[in-house]
């Protein structure tokens, strides 16, 4: 139980909160849930990596040192707001990206990093901004 009195450090609140965080995006996981998909461009096959459910993304959460498979991405996912994808050599190498409307006409690049969220290579963040030009286009042309 989470309480917090003089003898209960800021740290300690902490650990606690990232330990339920942590159990849930666990509870998550082991549901293994679908995502929504948008259209995939047939040129990115092998090149670029739809994360489609939940274990997916946790794994690649884990693989790549970063905050993608918690329960806040998880439930983006879910609802059809945020769409992740990797880039590149498999993780630990290449990047992972994130792409969502925002209220906007179209999809955006929101985010790319590589390992423990370091910047990507250009070569990676490129084809992500091409990929996410190209879903817009299938999707437009498919209206």
């Amino acid at each position: 139980m989470l309480t917090h009195g003089p003898k209960t450090s800021f740290r300690k609140i902490w650990e606690i909160l990232g330990q339920q965080e942590l159990e849930l995006t666990k509870a998550l996981v082991g549901k293994k849930v679908e995502f929504k998909t948008l259209p995939f461009p047939k040129k990115w096959e092998g090149k670029i990596t739809p994360l489609t459910n939940s274990v997916e993304l946790f794994e690649e959460g884990e693989k790549m040192s970063h905050c993608v498979g918690g329960r806040v991405y998880q439930e983006a996912c879910i609802r059809g707001i945020s769409y992740i994808y990797h880039v590149g050599n498999p993780a630990p190498e290449g990047a992972t990206f994130e792409i969502s409307k925002h209220n906007r006409e179209k999809y955006e690049l929101c985010q790319i990093y590589a390992y423990e969220d370091k910047p990507p290579r250009n070569k990676e963040k490129t084809m992500a901004e091409e990929f996410v030009k190209d879903i817009n286009e299938l999707i437009e042309e498919r209206r």
